[in-house]
């Protein structure tokens, strides 16, 4: 259990196999249970140690809340470009059907290009700019899913880092809470100033 009451497996955590930690640790039942642990070490931390974890719980979720603001925007953006193309594209397409179809001779002249041949030139001449139309419109979309695939990379890249940054930051507090809740949970000038650094530290904001 750590400062915050969060459970861990040992096994898990350190690799070692669980028939390996009895014969270390004794009879689970000997040791305290996980509540009474909680209990104890509630006990042990002190009002500094306390407003450090106070501090470092409080960065992490204004900093996970910002990269859910930032997925959210992204998101919305990203869904209004989509509609944004498609209502385009639609309302090209049919300005196009109705150039497609003005071509297309009708009443006597209709009959007599169906006579001499020229309506199957331009239904054929349709035909292949409806292809082209649809390949042009398909690149279209396909270029849009791409870049929102990329930006959506980047964000969970950065996402990532933050985490991992963030496991860092716990980690070392972890070590310098039971450090000195041995000792009597005092810290001493400089590590209660590196910490405070730390916890002013920028928290990363979208590109």
């Amino acid at each position: 259990i750590d400062w915050r009451g969060e459970v861990y497996s040992l096994s898990r955590g350190t690799g070692v196999k669980t028939k390996d930690l009895q014969s270390r640790l004794g009879d689970p039942k000997a040791l305290p249970s996980t509540d009474e642990a909680k209990i104890q070490l509630s006990e042990r931390v002190t009002p500094k140690l306390k407003t450090w974890a106070e501090e470092a719980q409080e960065k992490a979720q204004q900093e996970n809340l910002a990269v859910k603001y930032q997925r959210e925007q992204m998101v919305q953006r990203q869904r209004h470009l989509r509609a944004q193309l498609q209502s385009e594209q639609e309302q090209r397409w049919q300005n196009e059907e109705l150039i497609r179809a003005a071509k297309t001779p009708s009443g006597l002249r209709g009959l007599w290009g169906w006579i001499t041949g020229r309506n199957k030139k331009v239904r054929e001449q349709n035909e292949a700019e409806i292809a082209q139309a649809t390949e042009r419109d398909r690149a279209e979309k396909q270029a849009v899913i791409d870049r929102q695939l990329a930006e959506r990379q980047r964000l969970k890249a950065r996402n990532e880092t933050l985490r991992e940054e963030q496991r860092k930051r716990i980690d070392a507090l972890n070590k310098d809470i039971a450090h000195y809740m041995a000792i009597g949970g005092v810290p001493p000038r400089d590590v209660a100033q590196r910490f405070a650094q730390q916890s002013r530290q920028p928290t990363a904001q979208p590109e």
